[in-house]
């Protein structure tokens, strides 16, 4: 038993990071190969007519393009990267093994945001190379890391709308069972708990009272 329990934290340890490293390597390969036979200057190579393309240019703004004209871009994106990373890493350690779904969401956002962070420093420009046709025209080019990151992004919602134990948009009762499954008592249950014991106290207390007053009369008789 205890062999299995030791395989199976190995697992949880281990897969997280096949994931975050595979991401990161699929980004980076694409990212070369495309940077490599460089196929910037309008020429768009059509995988799926009509849909998706493949169209490089590069990006030293965020994903999607954001803010790519402004030349302080660059330092603030890998500030607030360095900034993201943290936090995540922080909040990851918080949640542990709580909340397995949100916990491989983080992993994914994680893997992007590296992703595209290494092009920053390597090369102060981001290559995106994927170009979606849409009814209104063609989305702005993007990359593995962009989809990662909007991947995870769409899994941190999902989780605090449907899956926390304060799960926005989901009933009471489903709260309750997940509070209770993941051992968490909120203040207006402790309190209720507490109550109890109060009064069971009390209800003890005055019985022993009572049986050593007839305990005392008998004697005196």
């Amino acid at each position: 038993m205890q062999r299995n329990g030791t395989h199976g934290k190995i697992i949880h340890v281990i897969f997280p990071l096949v994931l975050l490293f595979l991401i990161i390597i699929i980004d980076q390969l694409t990212k070369c190969y495309f940077h490599q036979y460089d196929l910037e200057g309008g020429e768009r190579i059509t995988v799926i007519k009509d849909f998706l393309f493949w169209d490089v240019s590069y990006n030293t703004g965020a994903a999607f393009s954001f803010l790519s004209e402004t030349e302080w871009g660059q330092v603030l994106f890998k500030v607030l990267t360095v900034i993201a990373l943290i936090a995540i890493y922080v909040y990851y350690l918080y949640i542990k093994d709580k909340y397995v779904f949100l916990k491989y969401g983080l992993i994914i956002l994680t893997a992007g945001i590296i992703g595209n962070f290494i092009d920053r420093l390597a090369f102060s420009k981001v290559v995106d190379f994927i170009s979606v046709k849409l009814w209104y025209g063609y989305f702005p080019t993007f990359n593995i890391a962009d989809s990662a990151i909007t991947v995870g992004v769409i899994m941190f919602i999902v989780h605090f709308l449907f899956l926390d134990v304060d799960c926005l948009i989901c009933s009471k009762k489903k709260r309750e069972e997940r509070k209770a499954r993941l051992g968490i008592i909120d203040s207006q249950t402790e309190k209720e708990s507490v109550a109890e014991d109060n009064a069971g106290k009390n209800a003890e207390e005055k019985v022993n009272f009572s049986e050593s007053d007839n305990g005392a009369e008998k004697d005196g008789k």
